[in-house]
């Protein structure tokens, strides 16, 4: 099968002031994640896919 290039990668950048990673399909944003950390460990994970608060998110790009 050939390999088909891929659409919606997320990139890292923060998210509500935290490290997280936002994704987007065909240009627009689907989800954003983020991530709280202590003692180098993963603790909390916040995820929105609300297409309403997204709707913030595609302003400010």
């Amino acid at each position: 099968m050939p390999r088909q290039p891929v659409d919606g990668l997320p990139r890292m950048r923060g998210g509500y002031g935290r490290p997280g990673l936002v994704a987007s399909l065909d240009g627009e944003i689907i989800a954003v994640i983020a991530t709280e950390a202590r003692a180098g460990r993963v603790t909390d994970i916040w995820m929105t896919v609300n297409p309403d608060k997204l709707r913030a998110w595609e302003r400010h790009g």
